[in-house]
This record gives structure tokens, C-alpha cells and sequence, in this order.
């Protein structure tokens, strides 16, 4: 089911898929480089591969990967203004809230699950069935399969409640 107002370029989607309006897939990404004091746009000539069961929400944008293929695994669900960056891996599986930002060629395991406001730095790797509490930011692999985890850098959860709650009563001791 395609709605209105969307562009698709470079890319194959598979079967049973819901796109929302607004929605922009197989674009160049952000791929830049320095000469000096010149800015260079570097060729994207990969594509998007989207697999069946997909549904992507409206405004989200997925670029087409610069070098190899964007992927985006089997029954994924992306909600609305999320931001997928070339090169980037999905899993099968995946949930992927609102206002999350993906880098270039990230990859995502199987079933990961993003809360909203995420954001995931580039070259990274994400285990299958890890939680990311929203608001999180990834900034190195997470190699633990179902790791849930939160804050800036992402720590696994139960460490950020306790920095956050010894934060809580140091400023009320102030």
C-alpha cells in the first residue's frame, strides 16, 4: 500500500508493505568529503532493498547506500520521521520509533527495538533483541544479544538508573 506524496528511487520493496505519505526512499545520502577547503560529493551508487511486511511511517527518509545496499529486514516497523542513513542493515524484526536518527552504515541484529528519539552513530553494530530506551545514544557496539539500555553514551539500563538516581540526590544535597 504506497500512500501520497512519496518518492522512491534506486530501491526494490518487497511484498505487503505500507509506505505513509511523505515518505522519501533511495535518495543520496549525506556522503561528503574534504579536499582542502572543498567539499566533494561522493558518488551514492548502491540502492535500497526493502524486504515483505514492512510498514514505514510518513516523513521517513532511507537513503540509498553509497557503496553497497541500505537494507531493511523482513516485517520491520518504522514510525513516522525516522532518518535512515546509506549503508545501513536491519534485521528482520526491527522497531523503530519516531525522531530516530540511524548514521551511515550501521548495522541493526534481528528484533532490535529503538524507543523515540534515538539516535545510533555510524559503523556501529547492534545486537539481535537489544531495547533502546528512547532518548538514548549509541555510540559504540553493543554486542550483548537483548541488552536494554539507556542514556548518553547508552549503558545498559540498570547502570543509568542508579547514575541517575545518585545525580537526583546529590543536586537535592546541594
Amino acid at each position: 500500500c504506497l500512500a501520497s506524496n512519496i518518492t522512491i528511487e534506486y530501491s526494490t520493496i518487497g511484498k505487503n508493505c505500507i509506505i505513509h505519505p511523505n515518505v522519501a526512499i533511495g535518495q543520496d545520502g549525506f556522503g561528503f568529503a574534504r579536499n582542502g577547503e572543498e567539499i566533494i560529493k561522493i558518488p551514492q551508487i548502491g540502492a535500497v532493498r526493502i524486504g515483505n511486511n514492512v510498514e514505514i511511517g510518513a516523513g521517513t527518509t532511507i537513503d540509498r547506500g553509497a557503496l553497497s545496499d541500505t537494507v531493511i529486514g523482513d516485517n520491520c516497523k518504522i514510525d513516522n520521521q525516522v532518518q535512515i542513513a546509506h549503508n545501513v542493515k536491519m534485521g528482520h524484526g526491527c522497531q523503530i520509533s519516531g525522531q530516530t536518527g540511524i548514521a551511515g552504515s550501521a548495522t541493526l541484529g534481528n528484533n532490535v527495538i529503538a524507543g523515540g528519539k534515538v539516535g545510533i552513530n555510524g559503523h556501529i553494530s547492534i545486537a539481535d533483541n537489544v531495547m533502546l530506551a528512547g532518548v538514548t545514544t549509541v555510540t559504540k557496539d553493543i554486542t550483548q544479544k537483548g541488552a536494554v539500555m539507556s542514556g548518553f553514551p547508552a549503558v545498559p539500563i540498570k547502570e543509568w538508573r542508579i547514575k541517575q538516581a545518585k545525580l537526583n540526590r546529590l543536586i537535592k544535597n546541594k
